[in-house]
């Protein structure tokens, strides 16, 4: 059994398109870092609902291993 691996640049291109799909109305990115497996991102929305949707989103991408988890919120 042979298995395939995904150049880095195929990863990077995969994350932000899964994502850019992810973002809902009302919600925008000002940065996106990743280190390691780890990726966190800081925005700004106009509607608590916006935010919740966007968790709910990535998690049903299927591509992050681990729960997607809020860092922290402002109003």
């Amino acid at each position: 059994m042979s298995s395939t691996v995904i150049p880095a640049e195929a990863r990077i291109v995969r994350l932000f398109d899964q994502i850019s799909r992810s973002l809902p109305d009302r919600l925008w990115l000002n940065d996106l870092k990743q280190t390691g497996d780890d990726v966190q991102m800081d925005g700004k929305t106009s509607s608590l609902t916006a935010l919740a949707d966007l968790v709910a989103n990535l998690e049903n991408t299927g591509y992050f291993t681990r729960p997607v988890e809020i860092l922290g919120s402002e109003e």
